[in-house]
């Protein structure tokens, strides 16, 4: 059975955040665990709670649209991976081409040498051939990924103003509300200052 995600908005997801919005709480534990230096973790998962109060909801719905465009930026990633991988098959074909050629220039010597260069660059062609198709599936969808990500873009710069726009009007009760949920000490305003933790 598959859990379901935990979403919402989380004090001190990030180090340099006091609050925003999360869409997998699990997912960021996870990280954490993963990712993160060992002295900061136990500091980490224990100030990383959901709110529990109600923030002001122009604030809330800022954050969320920042996080929806920052996620929509991630697609963009995929077009250049497949674009590598579309590059690096095309190097390997025109190596198997080249030694075709070596092979094809021994003819005279050896035809049956060069049969089977042949045959090996007969199967990187086939290669080559389908991982251009990949590739100009590829590059349609970055064409598409790159419209996606310029409007995500723009987005999130809306997004980033108004959650700043927001945040500054709401930053004495979103302080005040921080107080009494969380009241850690390790907060100074900007950033998590994490200290040695004991073993």
């Amino acid at each position: 059975m598959k859990t379901k995600k935990i979403t919402g908005m989380f004090w001190h997801a990030h180090h340099d955040k006091l609050c925003e919005w999360c869409y997998d709480y699990q997912k960021r534990v996870d990280y954490i665990k993963v990712n993160k230096p060992k002295h900061e973790i136990k500091t980490r998962l224990r100030l990383f709670k959901k709110v529990k109060g109600k923030l002001p909801e122009e604030f809330v719905e800022a954050c969320k649209n920042w996080a929806e465009a920052v996620e929509a930026c991630k697609n963009w990633a995929e077009a250049v991976e497949a674009r590598k991988k579309w590059i690096e098959a095309r190097e390997k074909w025109v190596e198997a081409r080249k030694k075709w050629i070596e092979a094809r220039e021994k003819w005279v010597e050896a035809r049956k040498k060069w049969i089977e260069a042949r045959k090996k660059w007969i199967e990187a062609r086939e290669k080559w051939v389908e991982a251009r198709k990949k590739w100009i599936e590829a590059r349609k969808k970055g064409a598409e990924a790159r419209k996606k990500w310029a409007e995500a873009c723009e987005k999130w710069i809306e997004a980033r103003k108004k959650g700043a726009e927001a945040r500054e009007k709401y930053l004495p009760e979103i302080k005040a509300l921080h107080k009494k949920e969380c009241g850690c000490k390790e907060w100074n305003g900007k950033e998590i200052e994490f200290k040695e933790e004991l073993k």
